[in-house]
Formats: structure tokens, sequence, C-alpha cells
């Protein structure tokens, strides 16, 4: 966020094991996308700059950290 124009709060939660199973139930006029990306598909969106938010690109880099996935 750009701390002269935003004042939003970022929470980061990173869960593990998770499976599908169900579909989604969704309300009338929502329209929720779910997309499942692999940790090497993550790390080419980053490296790619195809991840347009700055808080999307942080929550992944935190996530691939705590993962073991970042090599510095």
């Amino acid at each position: 966020p750009n701390p002269s124009t935003n004042n939003n709060l970022m929470h980061v939660f990173l869960a593990t094991g998770g499976e599908k199973v169900a579909e989604q139930k969704l309300d009338e006029g929502e329209d929720i996308e779910v997309l499942f990306f692999s940790i090497d598909e993550i790390k080419e969106l980053i490296r790619s700059n195809q991840l347009l938010q700055s808080m999307h690109t942080t929550a992944f880099l935190y996530a691939l950290e705590k993962l073991g996935e970042l090599k510095y």
C-alpha cells in the first residue's frame, strides 16, 4: 500500500494440506473464481511481474519464505 493514499491493513495466513471436499455454494449474483498454482508457477508470476498488487506479491513472498522455497 501507498501510505500517502491508503491506510489498509493486510493480514496474511498460510494454510497447508487443504483439499477440495465440495463444490462452491455461491449466493445469487456472487462470482468467485478459484485458481490453483504450483509453487513454481507462483515464483514465475513474481519473476515476470504478472502480479499487479504489491500486497499479493508480499503475501506470496512471505509464504514462500515460510515454506523454505526462497534462496538467499
